[in-house]
């Protein structure tokens, strides 16, 4: 059961069955999901069509049931009426398929999107704002919420700070910055850590024994390299506060 083709025999539909059923019948088996974001893909993707994840299985000669599952970043109520394209979130189950998005870029109703790995990077409570917190909001034990823009005791929605100059970080306790910056002294501290217990994420692709998959999206000695990628390259972050 070590080698990809026994992996594979494994997840043959009636072989699977079998086997679960040895295990009793509550046994289920989640595949592992290889992430990627798909860009600008045309809204007029329907995701309650279940044949649209289908469609672009055959639309990019991946094998059938290629793609767990797929979902939109923001949600589809709080598009703009003018609104074309968005962001995509895929979830693969093997790297192969994953890597040839992540290579070749992907057809989505009639347009080719760019693709980039779904990195993983420490957790931020959306209630306390504390940045590499082993909790979600709704464990988060802090009595009010602090607001991730000011870091006053409302919820960052209702924040009616606008100027970045006037944002304060809970997290480095430093004015100019909101607790949601990827630029922050503190996340920046916090991800170089976390890079090391996730080294997967310095690799544009998904490694497999593939040599070309191995490429690096910074050297390993960069001084950088314990950054998320998209922030090494701009002056500021222009991610959008969550509320």
């Amino acid at each position: 059961m070590s080698s990809t083709a026994a992996a594979l025999w494994l997840k043959t539909k009636d072989v699977m069955k079998a086997f679960l059923e040895s295990f009793g019948g509550t046994s289920i088996i989640k595949e592992r999901a290889y992430t990627v974001i798909a860009e600008f893909v045309p809204v007029t993707l329907d995701l309650n069509d279940a044949d649209a994840c289908t469609q672009i299985e055959k639309d990019n000669n991946l094998p059938s049931l290629s793609i767990l599952t797929a979902k939109w970043i923001k949600p589809v109520h709080k598009r703009s009426q003018t609104q074309r394209t968005a962001h995509l979130i895929i979830a693969l189950n093997s790297p192969e398929s994953a890597n040839q998005f992540l290579r070749d870029g992907a057809y989505i109703k009639g347009k080719k999107v760019w693709t980039r790995k779904l990195l993983q990077e420490p957790k931020r409570c959306l209630k306390c704002q504390r940045v590499g917190s082993d909790h979600l909001a709704n464990e988060c034990k802090s009595e009010h919420d602090i607001c991730g823009n000011c870091g006053d005791k409302h919820r960052t929605n209702s924040c009616e700070i606008n100027d970045p100059s006037l944002y304060y970080c809970v997290n480095c306790k430093h004015h100019g910055h909101a607790a949601w910056d990827r630029l922050c002294p503190k996340f920046m501290e916090i991800s170089t850590r976390f890079l090391a217990r996730n080294p997967t994420n310095k690799y544009r692709f998904f490694p497999t024994n593939m040599p070309d998959t191995w490429e690096q999206i910074l050297p390993h000695d960069h001084p950088d390299s314990g950054i998320k990628p998209q922030a090494v390259h701009r002056k500021r972050s222009t991610a959008t506060p969550q509320p």
